[in-house]
């Protein structure tokens, strides 16, 4: 049965008799771990690292584009001057992500769509 925190003594515990023998088995499975990982890492190539890593970048820009976006809109909405910036660096990062000139122009086209434009 369980004792509450308070009254009973630290040896007395369900952990005191689990923790010193999962211990030993945590050290080993980490470095087991830590040995496949590194078995792994040698045995890929720089191509295949290449291959993974474009994809990934661009999504990253294109949500960081996005986000931009948003406040860019946001920023314009209420009349901040700094939206112009922001728009820019959208527009910067829509072209890291590879995309075509046609959508940057659709994405420029979307922001300035309300009465006011850009």
């Amino acid at each position: 049965m369980w004792q509450s925190a308070t009254n009973s003594s630290p040896s007395k515990t369900p952990f005191a008799k689990i923790l010193p023998m999962q211990k030993g088995r945590i050290v080993e499975k980490k470095e087991e771990v830590v040995k496949w990982c590194r078995k792994k890492l040698w045995e890929v190539s720089d191509e295949k690292v290449a291959e993974q890593v474009a994809p990934m970048r661009s999504q990253i820009h294109l949500f960081w584009g996005n986000m931009l976006f948003e406040k860019s809109q946001l920023e314009r909405k209420l009349s901040l001057p700094i939206w112009k910036e922001n728009l820019d660096s959208v527009v910067e990062r829509f072209k890291l992500t590879g995309g075509s000139e046609a959508d940057t122009l659709r994405i420029l086209k979307n922001h300035c769509s309300n009465e006011t434009g850009c």
